[in-house]
């Protein structure tokens, strides 16, 4: 792990309108492939000015967390939309933990050799 000093904190989430004009989130990208992952909640709101409201009927009736989610091919896709949220960096940031000192040495003895020898 590494510790960053950011100016900047921020999340970007992908909206997207596929068939019939209903609002999903992508939750994976496809990177070269021809499907999507999405999801559909009641409880977002989509930056679109005109969709339809309800829940996709082409959607798998997986309910996790209240969410509908599933799968969709890229050219069902009709429009998609970039929305940047700033995160507030004192609720994403912990103090940097104290340096650790070395574990003390060895202590004073003949030196262990380890030779390779023959399997028997």
């Amino acid at each position: 792990m590494s510790w960053q000093e950011v100016e900047r904190l921020y999340e970007v989430e992908t909206w997207i309108l596929g068939p019939d004009g209903y609002p999903l989130f992508l939750t994976n990208p496809s990177f070269g492939g021809d499907v999507l992952d999405v999801e559909w909640s009641p409880h977002k709101t989509p930056p679109f000015t005109a969709f339809t409201t309800g829940r996709p009927p082409y959607l798998k009736e997986e309910q996790r967390e209240y969410r509908t989610w599933g799968r969709l091919r890229t050219d069902q896709v009709t429009d998609i939309v970039e929305v940047v949220h700033d995160l507030d960096l004192t609720e994403w940031s912990t103090p940097r933990p104290p340096r650790t000192t070395l574990p003390p040495p060895s202590p004073p003895g003949p030196a262990k050799v380890l030779r390779l020898g023959r399997r028997r």
